[in-house]
């Protein structure tokens, strides 16, 4: 898919987004504030600039964190910091040794590898276009499968298929016609 093929899916990945993000996503009190829009046009543009599907993206972030910038998962467990200084606390408090952000990035793995401190990936903007290249590199080994999907969130046959399903159940989600009379109603 080209870089202008992608562009006419913004307003649908945008609509999706508000629609999962009214849905239940909790971006904490005091966090750094971002629109649905604005997190809809970051998630469009990483993902044509890393060769994805913008859908698939979305639903990665929406599994991985139901949008919150702030998410942080500590030894399997999921963190929920009241702002972006507490955030930051946490991810010192644990060295680093943590998922962080939109897209649960596992910071001692990909952080060397992009060259990144922990609070970095509190950033949306590096947060997804990380997650983009990860999901691109996921996908190429194994082409053409939801396998490669899985990949990005482990490589265990079990795991990686389970991930795959849940990331497929939202983008099917994404991808379902609305009613015009629901479009009317989203803000």
């Amino acid at each position: 898919m080209s870089h202008h093929g992608c562009r006419p899916m913004m307003p649908r990945v945008s609509v999706a987004l508000a629609m999962l993000m009214a849905l239940g996503a909790a971006e904490p009190a005091g966090a750094a504030p971002h629109s649905s829009t604005t997190l809809a046009a970051t998630i469009t543009a990483a993902a044509s600039w890393a060769g994805v599907v913008p859908e698939l993206l979305a639903a990665v972030t929406w599994v991985e964190s139901r949008g919150n910038s702030l998410a942080v998962g500590i030894g399997g467990r999921a963190v929920s910091p009241r702002n972006h200084t507490e955030a930051i606390a946490l991810l010192q408090a644990a060295g680093g040794r943590a998922d962080i952000g939109l897209a649960q990035i596992h910071y001692p793995i990909w952080g060397p590898v992009f060259g990144l401190q922990p609070e970095d990936l509190l950033d949306p903007w590096t947060n997804l276009h990380v997650a983009a290249v990860i999901l691109r590199y996921a996908m190429d080994r194994e082409p053409g499968s939801w396998g490669g999907v899985g990949r990005y969130h482990s490589a265990r046959p079990w795991r990686k298929w389970w991930y795959a399903r849940n990331v497929a159940t939202v983008v099917r989600a994404l991808r379902a016609p609305t009613l015009e009379s629901d479009r009317a109603a989203l803000p």
